[in-house]
Order: structure tokens, then C-alpha cells, then sequence
């Protein structure tokens, strides 16, 4: 790989965005006889910006240009898979990062993973959580936090991954192992004080380790990652609401998050934090907040409209409730009226007339 592209990834991972960016847009990167395989690492690399930078449609754009140019599987092609993949699960279209999941698994193999094998495995990690909860994830956990050269790869690129492996090992209730991820990042942040997205990280992940606000507060205030702090302020409000905080302290730092969820496009997260607004009773400056990408089913409220898209891309009744921050009778009871208003009698007929209806 061109020494300027590897540096620009380099950058991109640890969210250097300004000196990515001045390397794949400031200067001319290839002559025209470079080969065709420059190209396709030159918008790998600007993928990878455009994702760090919170702009996740161009960088879905870009990568299914690379996967168009790609004549044979190749590590880039798995680059591109990873990267759909994150943006698909973000975005809330499972049925997507379905696909894109299989296509990495063929990679791995295939053989295809050199270079990517943490990221693989810190993609399999979270779409197993979102599609089957945090126990069918958790065995994954214990590998991406021992510190050997896949986790490091993990920890170091993806700002928000150590936050995500301590809140997994809390909700199996793995304090030892969500410990021992604090630790990890905490190690990273001190070794690399000049990055601030691995000091951020160390925040981030020791503030839900100790369960402390302040730590979290500094994850918001030092992460450059856009995603991870919108996630930062959601803990903040979880940790809030467990120390039994009024509304009028909780809400407002909800809203900023789903309104940085929002910026980044995923739509599902912005979904999580609008029910748990809802639970709080706040519901009224939440309108601005789409409930999916997809558009609404005519007579279906939102609620409605959310259990019935998750449950169309097969999910158990307590998988939704996990998603949307429900109890599994709340969402026994939209799916009911879903039922009802889109005269179908089963899950099977429910997912076979989806796609159909919210394509009208």
C-alpha cells in the first residue's frame, strides 16, 4: 500500500481527521498509470474518513464504489463489508448488515482478512449483541479486551470499543472482564496521552467501569469521534436516571445525544434514546427524531411502526424490547395492533408483507 494511504488510515483510526484529510484531498496521491488497485485504496482510505467524520452516507457511497471496482475478493473488498456493515446496523436496516455479516464471514474464510481481523471480529461482536442480545455476544468479549494485537488493533481504531465492551461485560454482569477493558483503554490513553481519541476512550470506558459521571463528562468533552460522544452523553443519562435524577436533569442530555445520533445517521440509536425520553414521560421534543429510515406504515403510531420493522427483520419479542428500551409486554401489545391494522395473523405473514407495504 502507497506509504501516504497507510498513513491517512493511520490518522483516520485514531481520529486525526484535519491530517487524514490534507493527505487523501490536499495532494495529488497517484499518476495516471497507476494501477487500478491504487485507486480502490485511495477510496478505502477516504471511506474510512468520511465514517470517523460522522458522514456515514458518503462513506457508504464510497465503499460500494470500491466493491463495483473490485474484479476479485481481496482485504479491500472485507474493508468495504466491515465498513457497510457498521453503517447498516447503525442506520437500523439489520436485514442489510445481515448480508454484509456473511459476506465477512466468507472472507474470513476465504482467507481475504489480512489486516482486518479485529475488525471483523469487533463487527461480529456487535451485530450478535444487537441481533440476539448481550449473552450471545459476550464470549466474544474476553478475546477483544486481553490486550494481544487484535485487541490493541480494536481499542485503537474504533473509539468507541472499549466503552462497548465494559457496558457488554456489565450487562452479563463480567465485572472482572469490564475491568479489565477499563484497564486496557486506560493503558492506550496513558501511553498515547498526544491522541485524543484513546484518552477519550479511557474516559469514556472508566466512567462506566466506576459508574462515575465526571469520567464520562471528559469522554464527552475530549472524544472527536461524533458517534462515541453522542454515546458518552447517553451513558451519562443512563447513569443519571439510575441515581434516580429528576427529568429535568436527564432529558436535556438526552436530547443532545439523539440529536448527535441523528447528525450521524443512525437512526438506530436515535430510536433507543427517543423510548427512553418516552419512559421518562418527555415525548414532545422528540418529534423532530425520525423512528427508522424507512418510511412509516399509514395508521401505525411510531412505536408501532418500530416494533413492526424490527420484527420484519426477525426479531424475538424480547430482542425488540432490548432494542427500543421496552418491556416484552409493551411490545406484545403494539405488535397486537400491528396485527390488527395490517390485517396479518403471524410474524411469518407480518415479514413477508413488509417490504411490500413500506415500499408504497
Amino acid at each position: 500500500m502507497n506509504l501516504k494511504i497507510l498513513l491517512a488510515f493511520g490518522f483516520a483510526d485514531i481520529r486525526e481527521l484535519d491530517r487524514a484529510w490534507k493527505i487523501l484531498y490536499g495532494q495529488v496521491l497517484r499518476s495516471p498509470h497507476d494501477q487500478e488497485s491504487g485507486l480502490v485504496q485511495i477510496m478505502a482510505a477516504r471511506s474510512l474518513l468520511a465514517y470517523a467524520s460522522g458522514e456515514t452516507d458518503v462513506a457508504a457511497v464510497l465503499s460500494r464504489r470500491m466493491l463495483e471496482r473490485i474484479k476479485q475478493p481481496c482485504p479491500s473488498s472485507t474493508f468495504a463489508h466491515f465498513l457497510l456493515t457498521l453503517i447498516s446496523l447503525r442506520n437500523g436496516d439489520l436485514k442489510a448488515t445481515s448480508s454484509y455479516v456473511k459476506e465477512l464471514t466468507d472472507d474470513a474464510l476465504m482467507g481475504r482478512t489480512c489486516g482486518w481481523v479485529g475488525y471483523i471480529a469487533w463487527a461480529t461482536a456487535q451485530v450478535r449483541e444487537a441481533k440476539y442480545g448481550a449473552a450471545a455476544a459476550a464470549p466474544l468479549v474476553e478475546e477483544l479486551v486481553d490486550f494481544g494485537p487484535v485487541s490493541r488493533r480494536v481499542l485503537v481504531s474504533q473509539p468507541d470499543a472499549a466503552a462497548w465492551l465494559v457496558r457488554l461485560a456489565l450487562k452479563t454482569d463480567q465485572k472482572a472482564l469490564a475491568r479489565q477493558g477499563a484497564e486496557a483503554a486506560q493503558r492506550l490513553g496513558r501511553d498515547n496521552p498526544q491522541f485524543r481519541s484513546l484518552v477519550a476512550a479511557a474516559s469514556h470506558a472508566k466512567g462506566l467501569d466506576a459508574q462515575n459521571p465526571d469520567y464520562l463528562w471528559r469522554a464527552v468533552e475530549t472524544h472527536k469521534d461524533p458517534w462515541a460522544r453522542a454515546s458518552a452523553l447517553e451513558d451519562i443519562a443512563v447513569l443519571l436516571h439510575r441515581r434516580r435524577q429528576g427529568v429535568e436533569d436527564i432529558a436535556p442530555v438526552l436530547e443532545r445525544s439523539g440529536d448527535a445520533y441523528l447528525a450521524v445517521g443512525a437512526f438506530r440509536d436515535v430510536l433507543r434514546v427517543k423510548n427512553r425520553l418516552w419512559n421518562l414521560g418527555v415525548r414532545s421534543r422528540t418529534s423532530r427524531w425520525p423512528t427508522l429510515p424507512s418510511s412509516e406504515v399509514k395508521n401505525l403510531t411510531r412505536s408501532e411502526t418500530a416494533v413492526a420493522e424490527l420484527v420484519a427483520q426477525g426479531l424475538t419479542n424480547s430482542q425488540v424490547a432490548s432494542q427500543l428500551s421496552l418491556s416484552r409486554h409493551t411490545v406484545a401489545f403494539h405488535l397486537r395492533k400491528v396485527f390488527l391494522k395490517m390485517s396479518v395473523t403471524s410474524r411469518i405473514e407480518l415479514v413477508r408483507v413488509w417490504d411490500d407495504t413500506v415500499a408504497r
